[in-house]
């Protein structure tokens, strides 16, 4: 998790506010005779508030994404 504080102040103009953002992540593997099975999934979060007197641009974002894996095991014998 991370906290931002944004500012920039300059004649006639000012720009301020905080930004928060966030990633979360889970795997689970299970071992199979013939194959293993991995999935996954994740979160980003990304949320900005303006602190200012005129219209502020405000922003959230969210991202979520989902792997399934499946691993095939081949065994070779040469013998």
């Amino acid at each position: 998790m991370g906290f931002f504080s944004r500012k920039i102040n300059q004649p006639n103009y000012i720009f301020n506010g905080d930004e928060t953002n966030t990633f979360t992540e889970f795997n689970y593997g299970k071992n199979g005779e013939k194959s293993d099975w991995i999935i996954g999934a994740n979160l980003y979060t990304n949320t900005f508030k303006e602190i200012t007197y005129s219209a502020p641009r405000n922003m959230q974002q969210r991202t979520l994404g989902f792997l399934p894996t499946i691993l095939q095991t081949f065994h070779v014998s040469l013998f």
